[in-house]
């Protein structure tokens, strides 16, 4: 059975209590090992370690495609008809949000097409609604308004809507 959010936060909140403040994900997963079935966690995690090897191995081979890029320009025309030429870059490989809990993989991004712009659009429209949720609240430090990145997202969302094929 998969925990919510909530359900999460009262397990790691109440090992927390119990270890100093601290959570240790080492001694978290020793705990629960340790515990079976009856905590809270233990259907949160593969205990077949033959299938969590597999898992991981899976894990780093997304991650080996971290930081791969491809680099391309992109050429500006202003409104006297100047032409600045801006050096850019995106992702080497994309996998598109539709596919990923079905098992989908990855493509190589082209930056002249416009489904992919409209993927890595939404993916960036995606991250960015992750990033507000989870440090928003800073921005009041620095004097920027939240609206500010809800607006790039919104956009980014718009234009991603664009294409049929885009979730």
């Amino acid at each position: 059975m998969r925990l919510s959010i909530e359900e999460r936060e009262e397990v790691v909140r109440e090992f927390m209590e119990r270890h100093g403040g601290i959570f240790d994900a080492e001694a978290f997963l020793e705990e629960v090992r340790t515990t079976g079935p009856t905590h809270r966690a233990y259907s949160s995690f593969q205990w077949d370690d033959a299938k969590a090897a597999h898992e991981h191995r899976l894990n780093q081979a997304r991650q080996f495609l971290n930081g791969l890029t491809i680099s391309f320009e992109v050429r500006e025309i202003g409104r006297r008809g100047g032409v600045t030429i801006v050096p850019s870059s995106a992702p080497l490989l994309i996998s598109p949000l539709a596919g990923r809990r079905t098992g989908g993989g990855y493509y190589a991004f082209d930056p002249d097409d416009e489904d992919h712009a409209a993927e890595l659009s939404a993916q960036a429209a995606s991250a960015l609604r992750s990033w507000i949720a989870r440090y928003g609240s800073t921005l009041h430090h620095i004097n920027v308004q939240r609206s500010v990145f809800e607006q790039v997202a919104r956009a980014l969302e718009t234009y991603a809507a664009t294409r049929d094929d885009v979730a």
